[in-house]
């Protein structure tokens, strides 16, 4: 069994671990940790992807913001 060295930032590096993929560390007791591989989480939308989806949303208000403001007053 090859040994491995945890450096100063807490990583490990594993020659049968690819880059960019994603594990859970489950740890068992003592001194054993188990990785469970889990897709890749989503990533966030940028501000141009999010004002484009909300223009081409069909959910529109029907009421104006003042009288929005008036009704919850």
């Amino acid at each position: 069994m090859n040994a491995v060295v945890v450096d100063d930032k807490r990583r490990v590096r594993l020659k049968m671990l690819e880059p960019g993929d994603y594990y859970v560390p489950e740890p068992l007791g003592g001194d054993n940790i188990l990785l469970h591989k889990v897709p890749a989480p989503r990533r966030q939308m940028s501000e141009a992807e999010v004002l484009t989806a909300l223009a081409e949303s069909p959910l529109r208000f029907k009421t104006s913001w003042d009288r929005l403001k008036e009704e919850i007053r």
